[in-house]
Order: C-alpha cells, then structure tokens, then sequence
C-alpha cells in the first residue's frame, strides 16, 4: 500500500479487530455530541454506535448520528431499554417498508408460535418455536438501503436446537424467495420469508435429525454397497432404511416423532427374509437403545444394552488389593485403610457424579446411530456370520421366502450322510441358531453338543466371554455332575452289553 494511503490503511486496521472504529472515525460529530453530554446521553451515544457498527452500514450510521444529536441536545432521560428503540424507531422507513412492516406484526398476531423481537426499517427479528423446543429458531431480516426496489434483505438463522447445517439451508431458501420476489417485483419479500418459516417449523419433523440424515447414505454405503436410504419424507417424519447382503435383506422403518430427540425413534421391521426371532429381537433392543437415549436421565433395562455407560464398579478391584495389602504389616495397616477410605470415597463421588451427569444430560439425537446399529451389528452380522463350532455358515445359503418358519417344516435329513442338505429350504429351518447373551450367534445344535461336553466354564469362541443362554443357565458344578451320572450310564450299559456278548 502506498504512503499517501497510510490513513486509509489505518482505518482498515481498526475495521478488522473493533467493528466499533468503523463509526468512530466516520462520525467524529458523535463522538463530540456524546462528550458534550452527560452519563445517560453518551450511554446512549455508545449504544447507538455499537448499532450502527453492527449494521456495517455507513449511511446508517449518519442517520442514527443526526439522530443522536438530536437526542444529547434535549437529553430526553429516556432509559436504556427504549433507547434502542427510539434509535430504530426514529430512522424513517419508506412507504412500501412501512406498510410491509404492518403486515408483519398483524401477521404475528395470529401466529401464536411466532414472537416478534423487533419491527423496525433497519430489521425485523423473531423468535419461532413452531416445532416444539427442538424446532425453535431466530429469525433475523436486515433490511438494506433500497429495499424492496433494489435490494434483497439479508436473512440470519440461529438456532440452539437445530444444527448449523439445517439453519444454512432454511437461510438460503428465505434468501432465494426475497431474491425471487425481487425478480417477479413480488411485494413483502420478508413478510413471504416469515411465513416460509414458520410452515418450515411446523412442518418439517425431520429438521432435528437434518445432520444425521446428510451423512446417513455414505456410512451405509460403507457398510455394505447394498445397504441404503431409500426415503425421508420430511412432513411424516418417516425414513425408511434397506440393508442388504448376500441374499439376506431387512426393511426397516424409522418413525421420527415431532419431539425428536426428546422421544425416542419408533423401530419397523418391513419386509425381511431372516428368521422372525432376530429380528424381532433386534428391533427391541434398537428401541431399548433409542429410549435411552432420549431420555438419558432414566436408569432402566435399557442401560444394559448401553456400552457408553461405565458399570459403577470403578476401583472395586483395586480397594480388593489394597485391602490384602493392609494385611500386610501393621505400620503400613493405617496407610492403608486411608487408601481404602479414600479409594471408596473417590468411587462414591463418581457414582454420584454419574448420576447427576444422566439426570441432567440432554437427550441426543440418536436415529444415525440406531440405523447403523440394525444394519452393521445385527443384520450384516448375521448374514456373513459362521457357526465358531462347526465353521458352517449360520444361515442357510437360500433364505426362506418370509422370515417365519413354514408351518410343518420338514426336519427329515435329505442328505445321504445324515446331515440335512442346507439349501433344501424345507430343512434349512432345522439349522437353529442361538444367539449368546455376549451377542454372537451359534448353530443351536452345535451349542447343545458343545454345551454338554467338559470342560463346564465355557466361553465364547468370538470374544471370550462366559458363555450365558438361558437354556444353559445351570452351574458348571451340576452340569459336571450330570455329564459324570451320564458316563457312568454309559459304561454300564457298554458293560451290560459285553456279558451279554452283543
């Protein structure tokens, strides 16, 4: 930059860290009125130069400045709170401006979920909890010079509830309407905009999961190439979901209700060709997932299926080894029964800052989540799974048509070596599968063969946990015992037999 623009290039400075300066150096006049003046009229000085400077808008800024010294001069002892408002109020608006401005607040009027926050020629702001709490949005218009002849109205959208992305695109869509209504020489652009809206809130139940929704296609695409979104119809809140691979297929139905997140996603299984029980089972635990997290601050069954949440225990095996250590010697017994105390204090103090942190967590968005859940965990697992006992596939390779099992379904073995053919789907239904506590799945005949054989504290071959099936809830002391008592059966009648020389 040249020497010659050192002033300029000053005044460039101060626009990029204190807005504020922007007015300071063009409205030397105001400074001097707000100097001249006592506390309450430079407040308002102050006041009306933070406006002008947030509007960036220097005609403005003149406007308000010859308006302020209209005020300073008679100091009218006007309070802070309608300062503000003689400040808008006492820019003039064109006629168009004005009448628009009329029909806005009439309109409110009548729109009980539509709270207006300012009316003037500079901008009109309200507030719209159309939707609920989880829907709720401030509006902001600018009105600029040359509204509505030769200029559009900016649009701001800000939301607490709604993400950044879902406010950008009711922002562009508002901005498209004004710029349309310009083109057309449509009158009341931001009057249309307000009204678009507030249709927007009421009836876009999807807006809430509008993040989850963009980045929903892709993560199911990673899965599996056949896994997809094939609808999100934004006015019923319904989103339906396919995954799919292999032959193996399930539809399912996400119902968003119109409190999303604070109430939890409804779960469908449309159509599917697995057996009814998983996916009856499936679809509870994905609700039981989805209830808790709607409702982060209620402990129920549900919390079982929550990994996130730690299990209270902290520190329950390291007091256990203090407690042997304090065992020790005497001198080192205090020590540790402090570190004992201590230690149970600590866990304590955990266990209640857990449950204040669930009492007065907000509900989070969960749909993303519970769609990934059903499609990679349960269906996809599934599909492509082998029994770890026999290295079979679970599944049969052709499904059944539905998912039930045929009524008198044929358990004859067709295959020569007594083990029934796995596509024959008449018998492919005699494949049973068990599906472990720990969430794996097994061949129920292998299980059962398995489980009646030493040695009695099994664990799961997939992730080495305890192996725990209501069917095979008895101790391994009594499942000893019986297979022991069986043995012995055995031998006998092996002995039986040799006597009697068969």
């Amino acid at each position: 930059m040249s020497s010659s623009g050192g002033g300029h290039h000053h005044h460039h400075h101060h626009h990029h860290h204190e807005k504020r300066d922007v007015v300071h150096l063009t409205l030397p006049d105001l400074d001097a009125a707000a100097a001249a003046s006592h506390s309450r009229a430079s407040r308002l000085a102050h006041r009306a130069q933070l406006h002008a400077a947030a509007q960036e808008d220097l005609l403005l800024a003149s406007a308000i400045s010859e308006q302020m010294k209209r005020i300073v001069a008679s100091d009218e002892g006007l309070d802070d709170g309608k300062a503000d408002n003689v400040l808008n109020s006492s820019i003039p608006a064109s006629p168009a401006v004005t009448e628009e401005l009329d029909d806005i607040k009439e309109y409110v009027k009548f729109d009980n979920c539509a709270e207006l926050r300012a009316c003037f020629a500079t901008h009109v702001q309200l507030d719209m909890s159309h939707g609920g709490k989880y829907r709720r949005f401030l509006f902001k218009a600018t009105i600029p010079e040359g509204y509505p002849e030769t200029a559009d109205p900016r649009f701001d959208i800000t939301s607490l509830a709604l993400s950044d992305g879902a406010c950008d695109k009711l922002q562009s869509a508002c901005t498209a309407l004004a710029e349309k209504a310009r083109a057309e020489k449509t009158p009341k652009a931001i009057l249309h905009a307000i009204k678009f809206a507030s249709e927007f809130a009421r009836t876009n139940v999807l807006a809430p999961a509008f993040e989850e929704l963009k980045n929903l296609p892709a993560d199911l695409k990673r899965i599996n190439s056949n896994c997809k979104l094939l609808q999100a119809a934004a006015t019923t809140g319904d989103v339906r979901i396919m995954a799919s691979t292999g032959k193996y297929r399930c539809e399912f139905l996400f119902s968003i209700p119109p409190g999303y997140p604070g109430e939890p996603v409804a779960i469908t299984a449309l159509h599917h060709n697995f057996p009814q029980e998983f996916v009856t089972s499936w679809v509870a635990q994905a609700k039981a997932r989805a209830e808790l997290k709607a409702d982060p601050g209620r402990s129920s069954t549900a919390a079982a299926y929550s990994a996130k949440l730690p299990t209270g225990r902290a520190g329950a095996g390291t007091s256990e080894k203090v407690r042997k250590g304090a065992m020790q010697s005497d001198s080192s017994a205090r020590m540790a029964s402090k570190l004992v105390h201590e230690l149970n204090e600590r866990t304590q103090e955990e266990e209640r800052r857990r449950s204040e942190r669930l009492s007065t967590s907000e509900p989070q968005p969960h749909l993303h989540e519970i769609a990934l859940y059903l499609v990679r965990d349960c269906v996809c697992q599934l599909a492509g799974a082998s029994c770890r006992l026999c290295n079979e596939s679970l599944l049969a390779e052709t499904p059944l048509r539905s998912g039930k099992r045929p009524a008198g379904a044929v358990r004859a073995a067709s295959a020569a070596d007594g083990k029934p053919d796995r596509d024959d789907p008449a018998v492919a239904v005699d494949y049973g599968i068990d599906r472990l506590v720990c969430g794996h799945y097994y061949h129920d005949k292998c299980l059962a063969e398995w489980m009646m054989n030493p040695p009695f504290d099994k664990k799961c071959h997939v992730c080495s946990q305890p192996v725990r099936h209501h069917k095979y809830s008895e101790s391994a002391e009594k499942l000893e015992a019986r297979w022991a008592k069986r043995q012995e059966r055995l031998r006998e009648m092996d002995e039986v037999a040799s006597l009697m020389g068969l």
